[in-house]
């Protein structure tokens, strides 16, 4: 997959969904930058992007509506494997539906936007990895101080797409397995903000259907994707 990488851009997911919307990049590409001045996350707040670490965006045909639901689902699945296979990193979890924790403190982000067209329907991934860069939230972490070196991180942006082309086709029952044996909180009580209303269960697994399900008060609960703030 081609590589297109910026020194500053607003945002690789903005950047990337104005092309496809105009018919003018050629699918599939990955869109790197050093620098996001308007870098986003879920609910459209605000992620730091700056320099240190990695931010890029992966545009692609898809087939079926239902990618964009999985898209961030087996993302994380694929960069989780990624991270433990090349550096053996213990403690590394999935936070359901879009991130990836080391211990108790996010390591990364996963945001899927879905695009229809006249003639077909597009998924743009942005993906953010605290590696070098200083983490100013309470909460988070990066590569650098986990593995207690710097990181090169053009070479970690191509050896995770060599990894990502040989694991995407992944099926979405194996995704779901996957994240239900790394499923960052499972068992555990956490509190979770639900349709702006602030929830304490105990995370029990994610379906087939990629909701997921928590015990509030021995009465089980599915909650979907885009219910969780």
């Amino acid at each position: 997959m081609k590589i297109i990488k910026f020194d500053t851009i607003d945002s690789t997911n903005l950047y990337l969904k104005n092309k496809i919307k105009n018919n003018d990049i050629n699918l599939p590409v990955c869109i790197q930058s050093d620098i996001q001045t308007k870098g986003k996350g879920r609910h459209n707040r605000k992620w730091i992007s700056d320099k240190g670490g990695l931010y890029f965006s992966i545009g692609k045909k898809i087939k079926k509506s239902e990618e964009v639901l999985l898209s961030p689902l087996k993302t994380a699945v694929i960069l989780h494997k990624f991270l433990k296979e090349k550096f053996n990193i213990n403690n590394l979890l999935v936070k359901w539906p879009n991130d990836i924790y080391y211990k108790n403190s996010k390591l990364a982000g996963i945001l899927p936007n879905g695009i229809i067209g006249e003639k077909n329907n597009y998924v743009v991934i942005g993906i953010g990895i605290n590696v070098n860069n200083e983490t100013k939230i309470n909460n988070t972490c990066n590569l650098k101080n986990i593995l207690n070196q710097n990181i090169n991180i053009d070479r970690l942006l191509i050896n995770f797409m060599k990894f990502y082309e040989k694991e995407k086709s992944i099926e979405s029952d194996k995704t779901i397995d996957y994240i239900n044996q790394n499923l960052y909180g499972k068992d555990k009580l956490k509190k979770l903000k639900i349709k702006g209303k602030s929830i304490k269960g105990v995370i029990k697994k994610v379906n087939y259907d990629y909701s997921l399900n928590i015990k509030i008060k021995n009465k089980e609960k599915n909650i979907k994707i885009g219910e969780i703030l």
